[in-house]
């Protein structure tokens, strides 16, 4: 039996984001964890994620980061995680399902797109 650990940072979790404004993700979305992991296991709960959606953006744009279905993320279909979107939601009570994780080689591109998102370039 494997002992439950918690999430890690860059992990993908099918997350409920409930009611939202119009452009803004909500309901059953995957979501990825962009926390410092000490901050996660300080275990309160309160988690930062940056929300994806497979519907295809407009254009390219540097805010947003395409993940293709691996078998380590555990995406059925390509995602884009919308670092505009990045927020802080209660993780215990919105969590759903866990995906899988990130890529290595993905967690500089998305970086990026936090930095740009966030004008820290």
């Amino acid at each position: 039996m494997i002992e439950y650990r918690g999430p890690r940072r860059l992990e993908i979790y099918e997350i409920e984001f409930g009611q939202a404004w119009p452009e803004e993700i909500s309901e059953r979305h995957p979501a990825l964890i962009v926390s410092h992991q000490a901050l996660i296991d300080r275990a309160h709960g309160l988690l930062t994620v940056i929300p994806g959606t497979s519907k295809v953006p407009p254009g390219k744009s540097p805010t947003i980061l395409e993940v293709k279905p691996t078998k380590l993320n555990g995406l059925k279909k390509t995602t884009y995680f919308k670092a505009e979107q990045i927020r802080s939601i209660d993780f215990p009570q919105r969590v759903r399902a866990r995906y899988g994780a990130l890529e290595p080689e993905l967690e500089g591109p998305l970086m990026n797109t936090i930095a740009v998102s966030l004008d820290m370039l």
